[in-house]
């Protein structure tokens, strides 16, 4: 009998087999997904297997989910296996002595139908105290396409007893050719870095620093960007922030007012790099920080113009489990209370243990202690034990008689604080009773140390708010007063209206200052001037030490002569062409004007002071001493290179040119042989035109009564022992070395970066 469901299912069988996808189907095409992967910094002990977590550290457009594609290792000093990958996460296992070990890791969707890669390096630190693991702080540079950088341990940050190991030094970046150029040398005490040519583009350099006799080790990375020559690369400014709390996620950062661009290009947000939290861009001005862990933090942020510039600026700030409370009602400060992360830190003893449910303080186990333990602890940071009446005002001045755990300090509060007196205290209630361990807090007068201004300098733009910091030591950290509490006046110190020094009193008529908290915005009333000014800022919390707020310096552009870089209160920078004594990463400014030494800090006696010979005609004078005479004394020598230093200190706080290691006089000069003068250098080209211009108006103002040669511009020693300077030949593209068998040139004033 003929079966008609058995005909049908034969006949629908080869429908279904093409409906469900042959050798010959058509794949629908991937979808490309943006992905970012973020280096990781972990600590672990010798011997032990540790899971690397990389969850925290990858992110992915549209929130795809993401896996680890490869793991390799750098350097073979941690054993790896990859079936130990799972997911984001994977195995390794540390070896018996302390060393840092590196690998390269890739991520990929997890989903096939998206694609997309990222990689980034992991660094696990072996050490006994992996519980107090550190690191060095990020270096940062910029250099040119081909050019050369040599750093060594000064540079590098490399502590006392501490050495590079070349063994650990590894070069990972992006550029736009994809050649991230080369090592082109490493011993135990410097680092040298080729650029790739004719591409720009962002790289790193992982570097370990070993103490071979105490076996320890320490990581360290360089930030270096490769610009174009002919292209003024943007200023990304390093600045010390506020602590965070490490229980906060997404605390959203802004560096709008830390960046800038002498070209007037658009700036960008291109990169972030965290040591131990997480970072997420979210605007072309900012992004999204989670905290890892608590301690010391350093972001790297890198920016572009999207015309062959690259600038890059670190963030620095601490990481806290609680904030400090300050009291400002009774002038005290109170230490926020301990758990066991920094018990393990400093070897810390304990009494017992309290476990908080998340009504009083977040889920987790936290130390107890005696009053007899809380009181040495509190002993051995300079403070004492707050007393019951402490606590009690304290409660009802800054948490409102609110439960602290529902205020922004978030302190764990379930059991009482113990007090100097006889009866501890809630902090949740308010109730007081006599027990016999708990939780406790120091507390120390802010007079007693004294509240101070954290940088000497800052950096402003106008109409941007610029913050400033007040900082005290007084529990050991620092801890920065609050917002609400700054009391801050200024006055204006310097004023220069279209290269014109006037009255500060004067300056009302063009700028107005606002201030709220620690925030300071001065704002231009006209864009028909080009101003620079300095303010003085104050505050009588700190009476002892002051700050300035520098705004409109910016870096000249190419066709400025000395009267026009005064009237745009610019700077303009030589840059040595690799030969000779030059590796090419060095600058120097030209001669800085009466004007800008003002703008930069220095008072009208310390200005005079520099020498009796003055250069220069109208508003736009220069200061100069004869280096190499033999008239010329140590002392005045050693006066030229104390004086000038706040203001090449000024210069490395604006990052003038992207450096941010301006100093007076050269280290690298090289004993002069005979009376002979020496090439030193040659300046490009470009630079040329404004060079001249310099040393021929300096001349031309000067009466031409002395040879043109006298004037050229250039740079003194750093050693005032030492009469070897570098002064250009004439008006041309080269730079002599030069002694006191030549003994009539002229220096002036000048910053000089090595790189």
């Amino acid at each position: 009998m003929f079966n008609i469901k058995k005909c049908l299912i034969f006949i629908l069988l080869p429908l279904f087999l093409i409906g469900c996808g042959g050798e010959n189907e058509e794949q629908l095409p991937q979808e490309t997904v943006a992905i970012n992967a973020q280096d990781l910094l972990t600590f672990a002990p010798i011997k032990n297997t540790q899971v690397v977590d990389l969850r925290n550290k990858v992110t992915a457009e549209n929130n795809q989910s993401l896996i680890i594609e490869s793991v390799e290792s750098i350097d073979n000093k941690c054993s790896f296996n990859e079936n130990d990958i799972e997911g984001l996460t994977f195995k390794v296992t540390t070896t018996d002595s302390e060393n840092v070990c590196r690998f390269k890791y890739n991520v990929k969707p997890a989903s096939s139908q998206y694609k997309g890669t990222s990689e980034a390096i992991v660094q696990v630190v072996v050490t006994k105290d992996y519980t107090r693991g550190d690191f060095l702080p990020p270096v940062s540079r910029t250099v040119i396409e081909g050019g050369l950088l040599t750093l060594n341990s000064k540079d590098l940050l490399i502590e006392s007893g501490f050495e590079i190991d070349p063994t650990s030094v590894y070069l990972i970046g992006d550029t736009g050719s994809s050649d991230i150029g080369m090592i082109a040398g490493v011993d135990a005490s410097s680092i040298k870095y080729q650029a790739p040519a004719a591409t720009t583009g962002t790289v790193r350099i992982f570097y370990t620093e070993i103490d071979s006799i105490k076996n320890i080790a320490r990581p360290g990375i360089i930030y270096i960007a490769i610009g174009q020559e002919s292209n003024h690369s943007p200023i990304a400014l390093d600045q010390r922030i506020d602590a965070l709390d490490r229980r906060e996620v997404d605390i959203p950062i802004d560096i709008s007012s830390y960046i800038s661009d002498t070209d007037g290009d658009d700036i960008q947000l291109i990169d972030t790099k965290s040591i131990t939290g997480r970072v997420i861009i979210d605007s072309p001005h900012s992004f999204l920080y989670t905290p890892g862990s608590s301690g010391k933090e350093v972001i790297t942020y890198i920016v572009s113009d999207h015309n062959g510039g690259y600038g890059i600026g670190l963030l620095t700030f601490d990481v806290n489990e609680y904030k400090s409370i300050v009291d400002s009602v009774q002038n005290l400060t109170f230490t926020p209370p301990l758990t066991f992360n920094q018990l393990s830190v400093i070897d810390g003893v304990y009494t017992d243990s309290y476990k908080e449910l998340g009504f009083t303080g977040y889920t987790g186990l936290y130390p107890t202690f005696s009053k007899d333990l809380a009181e040495a602890y509190c002993k051995t940071k300079g403070m004492k034990l707050a007393s019951l009446a402490e606590l009690k005002a304290m409660r009802t001045n800054v948490l409102a008689d609110m439960p602290i755990f529902q205020t922004d300090y978030r302190w764990h509060s379930g059991i009482k604080y113990l007090t100097h007196d006889a009866n501890a205290i809630s902090l949740e209630t308010g109730s007081t009773a006599s027990v016999s361990d708990g939780y406790f807090s120091c507390t120390n007068d802010l007079t007693a140390h004294g509240w101070e201004f954290l940088d000497p300098y800052y950096s402003g733009l106008f109409n941007t708010p610029t913050k400033i910091y007040i900082t005290s030591k007084t529990a050991g950290d620092s801890i920065f007063l609050p917002d609400d509490d700054y009391n801050l006046t200024y006055k204006f110190e310097a004023l220069s209206v279209d290269g014109i020094l006037i009255d500060p009193a004067l300056a009302s008529t063009y700028l107005s200052v606002s201030i709220s908290g620690n925030t300071i915005t001065v704002t231009k009333k006209s864009n028909a001037y080009a101003i620079a000014a300095t303010l003085e800022i104050s505050d009588i919390i700190a009476p002892s030490t002051k700050t300035k707020l520098i705004l409109g310096v910016s870096l000249c552009p190419l066709s400025v002569t000395p009267p026009v870089a005064d009237e745009l209160s610019c700077i303009l920078v030589l840059h040595p062409r690799k030969g000779y004594d030059a590796s090419g990463t060095e600058a120097f400014s030209t001669a800085l004007s009466n004007n800008m030494l003002t703008i930069l800090g220095m008072k009208e006696k310390q200005i005079h002071s520099l020498g009796s010979k003055q250069v220069g005609k109208g508003v736009t004078k220069f200061q100069t001493i004869r280096w190499g005479d033999k008239d010329t004394t140590y002392s005045t020598r050693k006066n030229w290179l104390e004086k000038l230093t706040l203001v090449c200190d000024a210069m490395s706080k604006l990052k003038v040119d992207g450096r941010d290691n301006w100093v007076v006089g050269a280290d690298n000069i090289k004993p002069q042989r005979g009376t002979a003068t020496r090439v030193a250098f040659l300046i490009p080209s470009p630079e040329y035109y404004p060079a001249k211009d310099f040393v021929e108006w300096m001349w031309q103002q000067d009466g031409r009564t002395e040879y043109v040669g006298n004037y050229g511009l250039g740079y003194a020693n750093a050693d005032p022992k030492v009469t070897t300077y570098v002064n250009q030949s004439t008006t041309t593209t080269t730079f002599l070395q030069q002694s006191a068998f030549v003994p009539e040139t002229y220096t002036f004033p000048s910053c000089w970066s090595k790189n």
